[in-house]
């Protein structure tokens, strides 16, 4: 209903439909037929699947059918991370591009004076897959450092900051000596890396999700698996000469439009 009133809205006056993939969407689709238009669909999660593992739907039979439809019937297919190239191609989708997600954030202000100790940066939302959980054994294993959590809530601990996520947290991200990726679904591609690297922050990953393509995509990222040397890791890339590698959403659709 939502995705009907919406549609209802839509000016006539375009060439083409680009819209990220939601649960019952079959209203863009047919407002699409109707009216003779090219339809992209742009998807950042597997929703059904994502649903059924942590909130489940009611009717999870007549969205699952739903979503099948609108990822069959797309003209284009724009896939956040590979672990999604080839779920699209199951659920009946022919034109399937890989086009991962870029930053917002605004250039980084004036060169800043060394932090006295190394700040470790996280910005997210801090849900359950992010695992902030393992911020505190990897403060605890470098007494020198401090963090910043940007957004989320910080859990408890002496060496942890909460900073509020500003319309523009990019001042705050380029405070930050190195961000982290400590966890997160099979088929993310994590925002917080293209943050992270728009303002020269270098990053160490977890190898979940897109983060091994974008490490060999981007300079700046090392993925190293949760264990006993995260600790090392964070410290060599603290002492690493920053460097920017930009991504943002107009080199986005510019390499969509180059692509399609």
């Amino acid at each position: 209903m939502h995705a009907q009133r919406l549609m209802a809205q839509a000016p006539t006056q375009v060439d083409l439909v680009w819209h990220r993939h939601a649960l019952h969407d079959e209203a863009v689709g047919a407002w699409c037929r109707r009216h003779g238009l090219p339809r992209w669909l742009e998807v950042n999660a597997p929703l059904t699947l994502e649903r059924a593992l942590l909130d489940p739907l009611g009717r999870p039979r007549r969205a699952y059918r739903a979503e099948v439809r609108s990822v069959r019937t797309a003209d284009r297919v724009w896939v956040v991370s590979r672990w999604l190239e080839p779920w699209a191609r199951a659920h009946g989708a022919t034109a399937v591009h890989w086009l991962p997600n870029g930053s917002a954030l605004q250039p980084p202000p004036p060169p800043r004076a060394k932090n006295p100790a190394p700040v470790i940066g996280f910005v997210g939302s801090g849900r359950p897959w992010h695992r902030l959980d393992r911020l505190a054994p990897l403060l605890d294993a470098l007494p020198e450092a401090r963090a910043w959590v940007v957004g989320a809530q910080a859990p408890a601990h002496p060496q942890l900051r909460h900073v509020p996520f500003a319309p523009d947290p990019s001042s705050a991200v380029a405070q930050m000596d190195v961000g982290v990726v400590l966890g997160g679904l099979p088929w993310v591609c994590p925002m917080k890396v293209f943050d992270y690297r728009s303002q020269g922050v270098p990053v160490v990953a977890v190898p979940v999700g897109d983060t091994p393509h974008l490490a060999a995509r981007m300079d700046g990222i090392e993925v190293v698996p949760w264990g006993d040397a995260w600790p090392e890791a964070v410290r060599a890339a603290a002492r690493r000469t920053r460097t920017r590698t930009t991504r943002s959403w107009d080199d986005v659709v510019a390499e969509a439009f180059a692509t399609g």
